[in-house]
């Protein structure tokens, strides 16, 4: 008896369902926001827009880790970087380090995929890759798969 009394007693001052949905649009209406609650993004998906349109740092960072991993070649520091957008969430790089290697590098940053291609000693290797970044703004790779090329 007595929680059915409280239960009562409490949702008694408490606003239909209907008025407190006229109410929230009216705030949103008021504050410029169309219909919708605007939500903040996660730190991580902070760092990963940051990161991921920084174009210039994030060519380096995949040139790096293509030549470290798959062709076992150090990195050469980069003597030009030219980008461009792809298109939507498409991003695309063409490094030539100092030593006369072009690299090109390509990301689309709503799948997470990255695909770095050069032809070093003749020989013609591109390489996709899966990547993430962590709240720290850190870039993991993971290999999807390699094939050989004859031009980039």
């Amino acid at each position: 008896m007595f929680r059915s009394g409280y239960r009562n007693h409490r949702h008694s001052n408490t606003p239909a369902q209907g008025e407190q949905q006229t109410n929230a649009r009216l705030f949103f209406q008021q504050n410029g926001i169309p219909g919708a609650v605007q939500r903040q993004p996660s730190a991580s998906a902070k760092a990963e827009s940051q990161v991921e349109n920084d174009r210039e740092s994030f060519s380096i960072i995949l040139a790096r880790h293509y030549l470290a991993t798959e062709r076992n070649v150090p990195f050469d520091p980069a003597q030009t970087t030219t980008c461009t957008a792809a298109g939507t969430n498409s991003n695309e790089c063409l490094l030539v380090t100092q030593s006369g290697t072009s690299i090109k590098l390509m990301w689309n940053t709503e799948t997470n995929i990255a695909i770095a291609k050069a032809i070093i000693n003749n020989e013609g290797l591109a390489c996709g890759f899966k990547y993430s970044i962590d709240d720290n703004s850190n870039i993991s790779f993971t290999l999807i798969k390699c094939w050989k090329i004859f031009d980039i």
